[in-house]
């Protein structure tokens, strides 16, 4: 099925799972994983490029944190935001 025709697959939610251990040794890493949040319509978006660029993951990676940067900055701030901004090419 081309990239540009809708998709039969269900829209199902993506849950976010850590282990007891993990949420306390780390609790930093819980917060921006409480945070994070893509939605269906840019994951398709996202998969959809990838088809058609046929990019690879880390191609439609920094696809996604230059085209939707108004979604991605809000999981993160301060010096990560600095250097994922600074570490995206042109």
């Amino acid at each position: 099925m081309p990239a540009s025709e809708a998709c039969a697959y269900e829209i199902i939610p993506i849950l976010k799972y850590v282990t007891r251990d993990m949420a306390d040794r780390n609790p930093e890493i819980v917060a921006f994983l409480k945070k994070l949040f893509i939605g269906t319509d840019t994951m398709g978006e996202l998969a959809a490029y990838m088809h058609m660029h046929e990019a690879s993951p880390e191609e439609t990676a920094a696809h996604f944190f230059k085209a939707y940067r108004p979604i991605w900055t809000k999981w993160v701030s301060g010096v990560t935001l600095e250097r994922v901004s600074a570490s995206l090419p042109e």
